[in-house]
């Protein structure tokens, strides 16, 4: 599991700030707002995209690249 937190969150017409994802694998498995400073969390700044997928899973975009719990920010 990775966490990660970023100024942004955007899922769909809803936008959160200051907001937190948990990466397993390819998958988002939780999203919430960022309320206190989390042990094991990543701040990546900027944002990050979530969208649902037919199967009702949630992935993670950012800058239009798909991210999963290995990706490499600093490799894009």
């Amino acid at each position: 599991m990775r966490r990660i937190g970023v100024h942004e969150i955007i899922c769909g017409e809803e936008r959160l700030q200051q907001g937190v994802i948990e990466l397993d694998g390819e998958q988002v498995k939780a999203f919430y707002p960022l309320r206190e400073e989390l042990p094991m969390t990543e701040w990546w700044g900027g944002s990050i995209e979530l969208k649902r997928q037919p199967d009702g899973r949630w992935q993670a975009y950012r800058n239009g690249v798909f991210i999963n719990e290995t990706f490499n920010p600093k490799s894009k």
